[in-house]
């Protein structure tokens, strides 16, 4: 039997169940990713095919620092945030034409 192994992905730490499996000798490669930020992971070891499982999600990752799921966990409550004075619009005053 199979045992299954602790994985965790380098980039995000998303936790994962790690299966080998013999393979047959012409299996056909395919690309392997991590289901939270898509770091590649090896599909094969030697005669084994390497089954990924997730357990565990990580965290995101950001592309020079920015968060590319919208996700902005930096930003300030807002009761935090200094409050913006609306300016009040000055109406010109009549200097006493006539119509």
């Amino acid at each position: 039997m199979t045992k299954a192994v602790d994985f965790m992905c380098p980039r995000c730490e998303s936790r994962y169940k790690l299966v080998r499996v013999r393979a047959e000798p012409k299996l056909p490669s395919h690309l392997v990713h991590c289901k939270v930020c898509k770091e590649p992971f090896a599909a094969t070891d030697g005669e084994y095919a390497l089954k990924y499982f997730l357990v565990g999600k990580g965290r995101r990752q950001r592309h020079n620092g920015i968060d590319l799921h919208m996700r902005h966990s930096s930003a300030r409550p807002v009761e935090d945030r200094p409050a913006v004075q609306q300016q009040q619009q000055v109406q010109p005053k009549d200097d006493g034409k006539k119509e």
